[in-house]
């Protein structure tokens, strides 16, 4: 019966947001189409702004503000000398077009780096270093459009590559790295709309809360990141939406990537639509983003002169090793052979952080347990080189995976590299390392450029791509003969000499029958290795921590942060809550289905209620 009624309710809401949809949006949509807008080009510019608007935005109306400041054009050529300054327009309706409406953001990024090299090429401007302003999903299409960039090379889109060597800066307005708060509600209005119009669903799903696709776009812009400065611009004031009331679009946990190296965060003033325009020059919001520009605007001009630096240098070495391959001989004099070998003598190992899960913000407590796996894993003598290998241990539902996740986020800055490995099976760890080894390759190749090791990167190129000719991201039919090569080039490179601060986290080693992680353990003496698994008798080869249960203050503190409720000491809300985590044997898996079961259904008696379906419904609640 709650069922039916919430399903008609459902309805209602649908049927009322289409019948105030059923008028054509007041805003026009002329303009909507591809195209790089030229704003502002003194004959003497010496850098070049590129602006990107966000879902729903338009290249001149997304950066308007209610009294008709464009301040890309009015106020930043201002403030900022000699810029160049761009606005680059895609159309990224969600509904509303008169036909349908296909493109994705791979495809937004992928015409944003088509037309800016062209333009760049074209006016012989393409080593001028480059600043990109993301606002909202356009931040999305910066960071696809870098990546784009990257997988160019000599003699395959050369001009591509060199918008992303050009990059000294990125600025991300209210991006949404981890999806927005609002979508829910964009999707029913949608939903309601086509009803009227075309729409493009590919981008709403894009950006949904804990959407697959942009934890896997986080997990391949990690590699190149740090090439860039960075800032982080976050909203502070909730914006109305209707139906849903007030509400922060992008929250700062998903406008902000935690740990991101070469990065900085800053708050504005502004709702989700005003963070991206000023009516003034003495806009608070303003002031803030200009002047970091200009201060970025000063430094990023001897990176990118680096960039390209090493970029000319890695380019004659390849056509160098190149007419080696065709002759059959050396063609280098001493002079280069040596320069070679003292560029690929340091290789630089800063992978950064590579997984594909999100940060938990709901994570509390565990501080015990933590900090005997720092003391186990960072030991007290920085002389001691061993790989430290640490297994924690404990029964299903205790929150292992969790603690592992906490751990590796919270220790980007105390390792160069940190990979997550799915142990449950041979298939999973395989995809995994395959991921951990192109991130890898695309580190060394785009970033190290000049200071890799041939040898070692042609191995993992191999291994990623046994033939040379099949597509990048194909998968191979032999797993164990797969897993076998692939765990070869992975622990080569963790052996690597110079290579010593890096950190494995394998997860869910169940079954080393099924997969066995020892294979993946270089003959090296550093590194460390994190293991989670239900097994004790693993701890009996490695040092062993047992995760217990959660104490009662920290299973109560979780409950109420993952059913958005709070209540104080003694009340009969936190004696209820008392009752239930005791219920739940004080199981974080088990208290988190349970806070976001009680989170959307809000009923009046939300912990009692609870216990009740608890008692009468078990093994559904608990599924």
């Amino acid at each position: 019966m709650k069922f039916a009624k919430f399903i008609s309710f459902l309805v209602g809401l649908c049927c009322a947001v289409a019948q105030e949809l059923r008028q054509p949006p007041a805003e026009n949509h002329e303009g909507h189409g591809r195209s790089l807008h030229l704003l502002v080009n003194p004959a003497d510019a010496d850098i070049d702004i590129v602006a990107v608007h966000g879902l729903d935005g338009h290249w001149k109306n997304s950066w308007t503000a209610e009294n008709g400041l464009f301040w890309l054009q009015d106020l930043l050529p201002l403030v900022l000398p000699n810029p160049r300054i761009f606005s680059f327009g895609h159309d990224s309706r969600t509904r509303g077009a008169d036909k349908p409406l296909t493109q994705d953001i791979p495809d937004h990024a992928k015409d944003l780096v088509w037309l800016l090299s062209n333009e760049r090429l074209l006016t012989n401007t393409e080593t001028r270093p480059l600043i990109f302003i993301g606002h909202s999903l356009g931040g999305l299409v910066v960071k696809s459009a870098l990546l784009t960039s990257d997988q160019a090379g000599v003699g395959h889109l050369e001009r591509h590559k060199y918008i992303k060597i050009s990059t000294g800066g990125v600025f991300y307005l209210a991006t949404p790295h981890q999806g927005g708060q609002g979508v829910s509600l964009a999707q029913i209005v949608t939903r309601a709309y086509s009803v009227f119009s075309y729409t493009n669903p590919k981008l709403l799903a894009k950006i949904a809360p804990n959407s697959e696709w942009l934890q896997s776009l986080q997990s391949s812009y990690n590699s190149i990141s740090h090439q860039f400065d960075t800032t982080f611009f976050y909203e502070t004031w909730p914006m109305t939406v209707p139906l849903l009331g007030r509400l922060l679009v992008v929250p700062k946990f998903s406008a902000v990537v935690p740990g991101a190296r070469n990065a900085e965060e800053a708050n504005l003033a502004a709702d989700h639509k005003t963070i991206s325009k000023y009516f003034g020059a003495d806009d608070p919001n303003f002031k803030a983003v200009s002047g970091r520009l200009q201060v970025l605007a000063r430094d990023v001009k001897q990176r990118v002169h680096q960039s390209w630096d090493h970029w000319r240098k890695q380019k004659q070495l390849d056509i160098q090793r190149h007419l080696v391959e065709l002759q059959g001989r050396s063609p280098l004099d001493d002079a280069t052979r040596q320069s070679t070998q003292s560029l690929e003598s340091q290789v630089d190992f800063r992978v950064g952080l590579v997984m594909n899960q999100m940060r938990n913000r709901q994570f509390v407590g565990r501080k015990r347990v933590l900090a005997r796996m720092d003391e186990s894993l960072q030991g007290n003598d920085s002389q001691n080189l061993e790989i430290r290998v640490m297994v924690l241990f404990g029964t299903g539902g205790v929150g292992k995976t969790q603690i592992a996740f906490h751990y590796a986020h919270q220790s980007t800055s105390r390792y160069d590299s940190v990979f997550w490995i799915d142990g449950a099976s041979l298939a999973t760890a395989t995809e995994s390392i395959r991921q951990c080894l192109e991130s890898i390759k695309s580190h060394h190749e785009s970033f190290a450029g000049s200071k890799s090791d041939s040898r070692l990167l042609e191995m993992i190129r191999k291994a990623i791509q046994p033939d040379g000719i099949k597509d990048f991201f194909r998968k191979q039919t032999d797993t164990v003969e797969n897993f076998h090569c692939l765990s070869r080039a992975f622990a080569a490179w963790l052996a690597f000499p110079g290579n010593t601060r890096w950190l494995i986290v394998i997860d869910n080693v169940d079954d080393p029958e099924v997969f066995d992680f020892r294979v993946i353990l270089p003959a090296a003496q550093a590194g460390a290795v994190l293991v989670t698994s239900r097994r004790q008798d693993l701890s009996l080869m490695w040092d062993g921590i047992e995760v217990p249960s959660m104490e009662e203050e920290e299973a109560i503190e979780l409950l109420e942060a993952s059913s958005k409720l709070s209540f104080q000491l003694g009340t009969e809300g936190w004696i209820a809550a008392q009752r239930l985590v005791q219920t739940l044997g004080y199981l974080p898996l088990a208290i988190v289905q349970a806070g976001s079961f009680i989170a959307v259904q809000r009923p009046r008696n939300p912990f009692s209620s609870y216990l009740e379906l608890l008692t009468e419904h078990p093994a559904e609640l608990l599924n």
